[in-house]
């Protein structure tokens, strides 16, 4: 998300082409979580701990070129931690019309997965039951 840590080092790479297509949310619930320092967000499709509720999970929607997703996928750590999923956002909804378009999403799928990162970083995990990190991020900066 533009102003958050990942997008400014993304930006740094070479070669990046990427235009903003607007907000988001996406149509199916997922569970997300950041590191107690708040700067490590993930969303899963399990839960993390009793006290996570699923939510639909807001973003900014990115058109990129292939050279620019492939940089992406490196740094998201896909296949390895995160996996690449396509999913439905929903760009405007009103009571009789809904906006939606299919868009990639980085998405940690694996419970062990969830353990490993935990171990590594040493790290209890605060859940975001609102599902907007950046919301979750000021606040807690």
């Amino acid at each position: 998300m533009n102003g958050m840590d990942s997008h400014t080092e993304i930006q740094e790479y070479d070669n990046i082409h990427f235009r903003l297509i607007g907000d988001g949310e996406t149509k199916d619930d997922f569970y997300m979580a950041s590191l107690t320092c708040n700067s490590y967000p993930i969303i899963t499709n399990e839960k993390i701990d009793s006290f996570q509720t699923p939510t639909k999970i807001k973003g900014e929607i990115y058109e990129v070129d292939e050279e620019t997703l492939k940089k992406i996928d490196n740094f998201e750590s896909h296949p390895t931690y995160y996996t690449r999923h396509l999913i439905t956002i929903v760009m405007e909804s009103t009571e009789d019309f809904e906006l939606t378009v299919d868009a990639y999403c980085y998405i940690v799928i694996n419970q062990n997965v969830i353990n490993d990162i935990k171990k590594f970083f040493r790290y209890t995990w605060d859940t975001i039951n609102c599902g907007d990190f950046r919301k979750y991020k000021i606040k807690n900066s």
